[in-house]
């Protein structure tokens, strides 16, 4: 090329080079535009979305911490299941203490030693049936010699061990089915079911109907409830905790409410293992002499019906008859990210301390949890804290610089396709159901991500996949983050705000 065409192309590069520079996509427009406006003007939130190639598309202070309430799911079972592995099992031990007698009477007690199971006695999908489950457990039993038990069955969850939930966690949460905790040995995800009606004049107590199949005989339920004026709402409560085996209802239901159903926290998951379990075998005419226990936080084995007088015996010390496995790791996180639900995220969480740390404590899983995240590429910095597995603790802290950085190391993990196929997509089944009521079908299909949400906060965070829906083509995938807090206006008016600006990212690629 001759001396003058050099100088052309130089003049044409400096002509485009800063509109190429000030270039802006139509999303980040947006985020500038309703910065300016309510209701995001007053709140406090974030946004990163970047290609795979690295360019940002849009970002809003990106690197600022939020809380991202379910969020927090994606890296508990982000981290669980490139530790963990897709295929990875929760067992749960049968076990005794004593010797059989030739008549086949056990003279000890039968141990039901927990491993973290979530979905034992679940009425979930995925889980085995109860009747199933206990009709194992009694063959078991059986193949083992023992036709009666001449002591107690023992509900054993010391492989969690610490608090039942976090303590961080709001006490309207924690009595809540949404926020019951656990410790190795579950059962029902540790909630009652009740059917309520109201009283048949103001002040009188609602009545309360169980409805689950969890039965709680050692458990004392007061009902301090009223029932209120028409219009007056519903402010019901279950007050309760591991303490004690004492329970309240509190607060009111208003005179005009139809019957409504209240699911609530049990405190006692072990105990309530072993009480079904010694139905199912009453039922199978197999007799247990003490019935059921489970033991409490000093190690001392307890009936409720007096006081503990001796120690359970250590796990290692009692004689293993056989055991029963969870779902698969993938369903059970599928599930988790689907519907978000609190109770597996904490039980996936303890269970990576476990494998990782050797202790299943809040502070060794969460110790476990960033050891994984420094295994995979994404380093900590000042960009996360991290409480809890579920995101109800409200001292999450997690920037979208940091999702983002999680999500693409994701991407590139073993794990991806199981940590994919797990996100919701907006208008399947989950939390998504009724995001984008007005977008085709070819939209929302390109959607694999978490929402998170409470009182004052709305978060999005994801993957957007390329037209066709095809997640091979990487340089194509869009990985986002949008955290939002501190709005006053409801969810209702701030989710639109953050649909549209999602449908603007989905014209980039």
């Amino acid at each position: 090329m001759n001396r003058k065409g050099d100088r052309f192309c130089l003049l044409l590069l400096c002509l485009l080079l800063p509109l190429t520079l000030g270039a802006q996509t139509r999303a980040q427009q947006y985020l500038e535009k309703i910065s300016r406006e309510e209701p995001l003007r007053s709140a406090s939130w974030g946004v990163l979305a970047v290609n795979a190639r690295g360019d940002t598309l849009a970002k809003w202070n990106h690197l600022s911490k939020f809380v991202p309430a379910s969020n927090m799911k994606l890296i508990t079972t982000g981290t669980a299941l490139h530790r963990l592995g897709a295929g990875f099992r929760f067992e749960t031990v049968l076990a005794y203490d004593g010797a059989i007698g030739e008549d086949g009477t056990l003279h000890g007690n039968l141990y039901i030693v927990g491993g973290g199971d979530p979905t034992l006695g679940a009425e979930d999908a995925i889980a085995l049936p109860t009747d199933t489950l206990f009709a194992r457990w009694k063959s078991i039993l059986t193949d083992a010699g023992i036709r009666s038990i001449d002591g107690y069955v023992v509900g054993d969850g010391r492989c969690f061990p610490g608090d039942l939930d976090h303590e961080s966690w709001q006490l309207s949460d924690a009595r809540t089915y949404y926020g019951t905790g656990g410790d190795g040995l579950c059962f029902h995800e540790n909630n009652i079911d009740f059917r309520v009606v109201p009283g048949d004049s103001i002040g009188a107590p609602p009545v309360f109907t169980r409805t689950s199949r969890t039965e709680t005989p050692w458990l004392t339920i007061l009902n301090h409830a009223v029932t209120g004026e028409k219009q007056s709402g519903n402010s019901l409560y279950f007050h309760t905790s591991d303490l004690s085996p004492v329970a309240q209802w509190r607060g009111s239901l208003a005179i005009d409410r139809k019957k409504t159903v209240e699911s609530v926290s049990n405190k006692y998951g072990a105990m309530t293992a072993a009480h079904a379990f010694c139905t199912y075998l009453d039922t199978a005419g197999f007799t247990v002499i003490d019935g059921p226990a489970d033991i409490d936080r000093s190690g001392l084995l307890r009936d409720f019906r007096s006081e503990p007088t001796f120690p359970a015996k250590p796990v290692d010390s009692l004689t293993r008859i056989g055991s029963s496995f969870s779902p698969t790791l993938t369903s059970i996180i599928g599930q988790t990210n689907g519907r978000s639900d609190n109770f597996y995220a904490e039980t996936i969480l303890r269970a990576l301390g476990r494998q990782v740390k050797g202790r299943a404590d809040y502070d060794s899983a969460i110790a476990a949890e960033k050891a994984v995240l420094s295994k995979i590429g994404v380093s900590m910095g000042n960009s996360v804290r991290i409480s809890d597995g579920s995101g109800l603790a409200r001292d999450n802290y997690v920037s979208p610089d940091f999702f983002v950085r999680f999500l693409k190391a994701m991407w590139r993990t073993s794990a991806r396709a199981a940590f994919l196929a797990s996100l919701p997509r907006p208008g399947g089944k989950g939390t998504l159901q009724s995001m984008f009521p007005k977008a085709d079908k070819d939209l929302k299909a390109r959607f694999r991500m978490k929402s998170g949400s409470m009182n004052g906060v709305l978060c999005y965070s994801g993957y957007l996949l390329p037209k066709g829906g095809s997640s091979a083509a990487e340089a194509n995938v869009i990985t986002f983050s949008i955290l939002t807090n501190n709005a006053s206006a409801g969810a209702a008016k701030v989710r639109p705000i953050l649909e549209e600006l999602m449908r603007l990212l989905a014209e980039e690629n």
